[in-house]
């Protein structure tokens, strides 16, 4: 019945099969168990393979998150990255690509690095180059919920630190605006990892002798700041709305916390009068699928791939400091 529908003959098609040699036969059983094998370490280990630039700044996105994305997401038990593409990364850059692997770890994939090296001798360095990463990384649990503030938000004295490494630029007084910029960035990553059950987030920092300033790196690999607000049931009335104005509004206080609880969701917006005061430049703030840059004293927004997290990056320079100081006589 079932070959009557492939053949006007069934009778005299099996025949036909039958009279084939039995080479044909093996062949074809070979064939099969090839592409079973093929289907098999296609899914086992998937090769994420990583763009040319591979820098986490505007202009370059549309590349570099779907390759982080993968890293995540591929249906597989190995990932294995791929830098021979790679021409030019930053160290902030690397970081994040560190963070997301770490991410699939924590999901039960191992993480491979490919054999082909990267084609730029500076990249081969960065790879070699041990960095001194700040990094928290905690599972909230039911036990240590009670304890999560007091006991998982950066010490003040290592704060104090970050902040007296600035004499390397000729900052010798103590920068307080840089301080509460501190505690607000680590203090919001620490709340949402809270509620979220996890937090992880990690920070580089280095100076920079070309521009004579500091550098600095923050991603925390939460959901993300427009995840968070959405899943508050905070963003009800944007559901037709340009989602670019959502962190907008986020920095100027205008949705509150995304954790509904009062005294909360002063975070951003005391970090953007730093930056609007010009106590930090170069910021950046890449979340979710719209990244923001203050360029000009106005905060640009443009829209990218899903970036699952937030990722934050400026300096400080001596005249940051300055603006500080005279802004007090």
């Amino acid at each position: 019945m079932i070959l009557s529908l492939f053949f006007k003959n069934p009778s005299t098609e099996i025949n036909k099969l039958a009279d084939l040699p039995f080479y044909y036969y093996i062949t074809s059983v070979f064939l099969l168990l090839f592409f079973i094998v093929c289907i098999y370490y296609y899914h086992k280990r998937s090769k994420v393979i990583l763009p040319a630039k591979f820098y986490m700044r505007l202009g370059y996105l549309n590349k570099v998150v779907p390759a982080l994305r993968k890293i995540v997401t591929y249906p597989s038990d190995t990932i294995i990255l791929d830098f021979s593409n790679v021409e030019e990364m930053t160290e902030g850059s690397y970081m994040v690509l560190l963070a997301q692997a770490e991410k699939s770890i924590i999901n039960g994939k191992k993480i491979r690095i490919s054999s082909n090296p990267p084609k730029s001798n500076e990249v081969i360095n960065l790879l070699r180059t041990q960095k001194k990463y700040l990094h928290k990384n905690i599972n909230i649990t039911n036990d240590v919920i009670p304890n999560a503030e007091s006991n998982q938000i950066l010490d003040p004295k290592i704060v104090d630190e970050i902040v007296s490494e600035l004499k390397r630029i000729g900052i010798n007084e103590y920068y307080q605006p840089f301080y509460e910029f501190l505690i607000e960035l680590i203090g919001n990553a620490t709340e949402h990892g809270i509620q979220h059950k996890e937090i992880n987030w990690w920070l580089l920092r280095y100076r920079n002798a070309q521009k004579k300033c500091m550098t600095y790196v923050f991603v925390d690999m939460g959901l993300g700041i427009i995840k968070s607000y959405n899943n508050s049931g905070l963003l009800r009335k944007y559901m037709f709305k340009d989602p670019r104005q959502i962190p907008i509004d986020a920095l100027y206080g205008r949705l509150g916390s995304s954790t509904k609880e009062p005294n909360r969701g002063h975070g951003l917006p005391q970090m953007r009068k730093l930056v609007e005061k010009g106590y930090i430049s170069d910021f950046v703030l890449i979340t979710n699928n719209v990244s923001l840059q203050y360029i000009n004293e106005k905060f640009i927004v443009v829209k990218n791939p899903n970036f699952v997290g937030t990722y934050f990056s400026w300096t400080i320079n001596k005249d940051n400091f300055i603006k500080w100081k005279n802004s007090k006589s």
